[in-house]
């Protein structure tokens, strides 16, 4: 039995950068004889056999060796490996790529052959931001990813893995910017095509980077700024956001930015109605800091200082025993002791 480390986890290691994850590939066994080695281990693969290990990952190689199992992969800087005894095994390219800062295609075959690697090579390009685009990888983008019937036999748990990695890197935006570039966008990701002309929100998302709810936020504010029809654009967002499969956290921000953000721009101008409805709606669904986080940047205005000092007054009130247990009325006298404490806030500034 034949064990390599492989992939990711060398790759950071010969970039100087700590590794979560290990990958392993192991050749020379059948599954029999490598569970009586890691009589642990836990089948997650169908299609092939891969094992988890604690939280090292083994995947049975279908080839011969290592070297063909390297040809098989997406990039180049991926394709390496390294032996219990510390050799390095590499793509003819490899090294060279790493130490040239290239995101470089292996074959036009082997993104038909898993079309995910359009957006994993995508999602590099964000996690790797001093990387330069190979033009061939370009190429085989329009190619695979202006390929919808092909993109669209990818499940849409595997796409929301890559577009959550892609929004927690270190430049969020090239993600969506070379797919736009590419014109890669294809079955998955279609609306973003109304939003080629304007990047202003590309950018925003970048001063955000570690931060993927934000930068979720961000997006939801490109559809808001490029597209004039509100009610359409909401849906065309809601809809990619659950077609890529993104958890229901990124589908109640879209909702919420959609429904808040008119009350939410120049909220000290409002009534205390909707201040109200804004700050203790947001605080309740655990958005206030992310959503006007955002809005300070996209609008230049300072909210968040003034607002958690608020959402704190406002969420300390208590209704008065004598109110309690009145069913809605004691809804309406609650309401309205928060709003007097809002016009007093708002008073004092």
């Amino acid at each position: 039995m034949k064990i390599f480390l492989v992939g990711g986890c060398v790759r950071d290691e010969l970039l100087g950068i700590k590794s979560k994850d290990r990958d392993f590939v192991v050749f020379d066994a059948t599954e029999e004889e490598f569970l009586k080695r890691f009589p642990k281990a836990k089948k997650v693969g169908k299609k092939i056999p891969v094992y988890m290990v604690g939280r090292d990952e083994y995947t049975i190689s279908e080839f011969k060796n290592i070297y063909e199992d390297l040809q098989s992969r997406d990039l180049t800087i991926n394709a390496i490996a390294k032996d219990r005894k510390g050799n390095i095994y590499a793509h003819e390219k490899a090294i060279e790529d790493l130490k040239n800062r290239v995101l470089r295609a292996i074959s036009y075959e082997n993104f038909v052959a898993d079309p995910l690697r359009v957006f994993r090579a995508a999602r590099f390009s964000a996690e790797f931001p001093d990387f330069k685009v190979h033009d061939k990888l370009k190429e085989i983008l329009r190619k695979v990813g202006g390929n919808r019937e092909l993109l669209s036999k990818i499940s849409k748990e595997r796409v929301a893995v890559e577009t959550q990695k892609a929004i927690s890197a270190r430049k969020p935006s090239n993600f969506f910017s070379l797919l736009i570039e590419t014109n890669a966008l294809g079955f998955w990701f279609e609306e973003l095509k109304f939003l080629a002309s304007k990047k202003r929100w590309l950018d925003l998302m970048d001063n955000f980077s570690g931060k993927k709810e934000r930068v979720w936020l961000s997006l939801c504010y490109g559809f808001w700024e490029n597209i004039k029809d509100k009610i359409e654009t909401k849906k065309h967002l809601l809809n990619m956001t659950k077609r890529i499969g993104m958890p229901n956290r990124y589908v109640t921000y879209g909702r919420y930015f959609f429904d808040y953000y008119e009350k939410a721009i120049d909220i000290f101008s409002k009534d205390a109605s909707i201040i109200r409805d804004v700050v203790l709606t947001l605080k309740k669904k655990n958005m206030l800091d992310d959503f006007f986080s955002v809005l300070e940047i996209a609008t230049g205005q300072r909210y968040l200082f003034h607002l958690n000092e608020l959402a704190e007054k406002v969420t300390s009130i208590k209704l008065p025993e004598k109110y309690r247990g009145l069913g809605k009325k004691s809804g309406e006298i609650l309401k309205k002791l928060q709003e007097k404490e809002i016009y007093k806030w708002l008073n004092s500034k």
